[in-house]
């Protein structure tokens, strides 16, 4: 991209399209607040950002994508007329201030700007189809520039979250929304350097004889405020913020480190692997092997003791991690496609990564006595993984009833509740007994419902309650983070209204 495309701009006028720059339009801005605060007109406020323009600079060049913003910018001035005011403040990022607007009709104009932005323009021998985000704030209360300002950019920001192409009008939750996340953003960053981040561990078994396979590694954080956090929560919030490369590098030292312990005390056979989740970001990095390369030799863990988890749906989503996925299996490390069957893959794209394991999602594990699709679903899974040559895991093992119905389908291994809760590394040799020549059979958590479990998810449930979660925000946390019903079920807003109730109901005859 040319420097007039990725730079902010500066000084009074932009000189690639001529338009007035931030510090210009700040200044126009401080006048319209004064005016309007002795009796001028009302005014609107609407940051425009062009959507998908770094894919046109990287498909046509720099010259091209230039060409794109001037006509953009001919086009908001056309759109804004002689008394409202145009500027370009960075990149593909414009603001429109328009004078007159009612704040009732706020959205009507932004819609009215977003059309005219909204139809393709022809750059030479390209047709480029123009979409944008806008974020819309009429000025009515006694705010300054600055503050105007952002909030304008709040809404669009909060628009590109949720997909572009849409305008999106200023309210002050956003405002608070992006002060949390930041909040939170510099809370996760600290819990790195505090250990308040840890691993408990799921074990994967053969379902036929119990042996031990390889273990999950799953990431808890104990913020200390706020208590346990949903991984979900955080996990997205890291690929949000840029985090994700650290957390994931964190996750790799730990889970090699510990699964090398593990080797050494026989609890972990010769081909017994640990299996970390790592981001489509830090696939997409370009430093993956060497990551990978350093978590093993510092720990000394062998690389074929090492699985990588990739989840189906994000497979094909993201530049890069073709190329992450060729690194790992030249370093020996075995990819593994997570939940399989939520995703979009088809059978060409399984056999180019050449997968080690394919998990099948839980969703379809969890439904296949009752739902013919599901089981439909599973017994294809397994059977593709037998043709790729891989091995078939089912994720969310919860019932014997499962677990035949699996084995009678040749699903080599199996983790879920039936065996075991994700535990801390200390308890995983609790639940082991007996060994055999690929190492130690997994005989914990026999009945699949845990109690010690069970209490500590009915004491997440009325702490999550007392912060003023809904019900089913609750049951998504409480699922997020494997808990379960005192029946062995996955949580619903339903049943967490019922378990309300009955703790109100044992709290009031107490």
């Amino acid at each position: 991209m040319s420097t007039s495309s990725a730079a902010p701009v500066t000084g009074r006028s932009d000189p690639l399209t001529g338009l007035p720059s931030r510090p210009a339009l700040l200044k126009r801005l401080r006048a319209a607040v004064t005016h309007a605060a002795t009796g001028g007109p009302a005014f609107g406020v609407f940051a425009v950002d062009l959507d998908r323009f770094s894919d046109v600079n990287t498909a046509y060049g720099a010259d091209v994508a230039d060409k794109l913003l001037v006509a953009v910018a001919a086009r908001l001035t056309a759109w804004a007329g002689d008394d409202d005011y145009v500027a370009r403040i960075c990149g593909d990022e414009f603001v429109v201030v328009r004078l007159g607007v009612d704040p009732k009709q706020v959205a009507d104009v932004a819609r009215s700007l977003l059309a005219a932005i909204a139809t393709p323009v022809s750059v030479g021998a390209h047709r480029i189809h123009v979409t944008a985000t806008v974020g819309a704030h009429a000025a009515t209360s006694p705010r300054s520039a600055e503050q105007l300002l952002a909030a304008a950019s709040a809404a669009r920001v909060h628009g590109k979250r949720a997909g572009g192409a849409r305008i999106v009008v200023f309210e002050p939750a956003m405002t608070e929304t992006a002060r949390a996340r930041v909040e939170f953003a510099n809370d996760l960053g600290r819990a790195l350097d505090n250990d308040e981040i840890s691993l408990h561990y799921q074990p994967i078994v053969e379902i036929d004889s119990g042996l031990l396979v390889g273990l999950e590694a799953l990431l808890r954080w104990e913020h200390c405020d706020r208590g346990a956090i949903a991984p979900g929560e955080f996990v997205e919030l890291a690929e949000q913020t840029g985090l994700a490369v650290d957390l994931d590098g964190w996750v790799l030292r730990q889970a090699c480190a510990d699964a090398a312990r593990l080797r050494q005390r026989g609890i972990l056979g010769g081909d017994g692997y640990v299996s970390v989740n790592l981001s489509a970001q830090t696939l997409a990095a370009g430093d993956v092997g060497q990551l990978l390369t350093s978590a093993l030799a510092s720990s000394a863990l062998a690389a074929r003791n090492l699985l990588v988890e990739v989840k189906e749906a994000g497979l094909l989503s993201t530049d890069g991690v073709l190329e992450a996925v060729g690194v790992l299996r030249r370093l020996g490390v075995g990819v593994s496609l997570d939940a399989f069957g939520a995703g979009g893959a088809t059978l060409a794209d399984l056999r180019s990564f050449a997968f080690a394991t394919l998990k099948i999602d839980r969703s379809f594990v969890q439904t296949m006595s009752e739902s013919a699709d599901a089981l439909t679903v599973v017994a294809s899974g397994i059977e593709l993984a037998r043709g790729l040559g891989a091995g078939a895991v089912a994720m969310g093992v919860e019932t014997q009833r499962q677990a035949m119905m699996l084995r009678r389908l040749g699903c080599d291994s199996g983790q879920g509740y039936l065996w075991s809760e994700p535990i801390p590394l200390a308890r995983i040799v609790h639940g082991l007994q007996g060994s055999r020549a690929g190492g130690p059979t997994w005989v914990g958590g026999a009945n699949p419902v845990d109690e010690v479990t069970v209490d500590h998810g009915l004491l997440r449930l009325v702490a999550l309650h007392q912060s003023g979660a809904s019900a089913a925000s609750i049951a998504a946390a409480l699922n997020q983070e494997d808990y379960r019903t005192p029946q062995g079920q996955r949580w619903h807003a339903r049943t967490v209204e019922a378990a309300l109730r009955r703790i109100d109901t044992f709290a009031g005859s107490a």
